[in-house]
């Protein structure tokens, strides 16, 4: 407090500036998402691009709003883990999908299925991973091998001269 008080704002003030801020960029991850979706929305990878970039961007970047609600109003608590969940999936799909709209390599698909299920149940039991300190180092490893294949993925799929 007195770090804002030397800097000149309020406790009131720096909240409001976060809030704006966090409500600017999230309008942006929608707006870009709407955009895509409304210039295109015939192709597949276009629907999984604006979905991805809707859900993911306005939810799961930043899940302070979302905690927030949750914690004030538990029935929100479904819609907000819905949104959370299919931006978690989509992120998944679309570094194994993109550009392409296949995966490549064809194994690649598994890849999917397990890490999507390795989200889905992060994302539904955390108290399954956080209960033991040891699975919860475990876990964080799988994920960060997880993050490599999926930007491995998009180097295997790039053009011969790019490399």
């Amino acid at each position: 407090m007195r770090a804002l008080r030397d800097v000149g704002l309020s406790v009131g003030s720096y909240a409001l500036l976060n809030v704006v801020i966090d409500k600017a960029f999230q309008l942006v991850w929608f707006a870009v998402g709407a955009l895509i979706f409304w210039r295109r929305s015939e192709d597949r990878m276009t629907l999984l691009v604006s979905v991805f970039l809707v859900a993911f961007g306005t939810v799961t970047v930043d899940t302070t709003d979302a905690d927030t609600l949750i914690s004030s109003q538990p029935a929100w608590w479904l819609p907000v883990q819905s949104v959370d969940i299919t931006g978690a999936i989509c992120v998944v799909l679309f570094f194994l999908l993109f550009p392409s709209g296949r995966f490549v390599p064809r194994w690649t698909r598994w890849l999917a299925f397990a890490f999507i299920a390795f989200l889905v149940s992060r994302d539904l039991f955390p108290e399954l991973y956080s209960g033991s300190a040891a699975l919860a180092m475990v876990s964080q490893w799988v994920f960060m091998g997880f993050v490599v294949s999926l930007v491995w993925s998009q180097t295997y799929s790039l053009p011969e001269g790019l490399l």
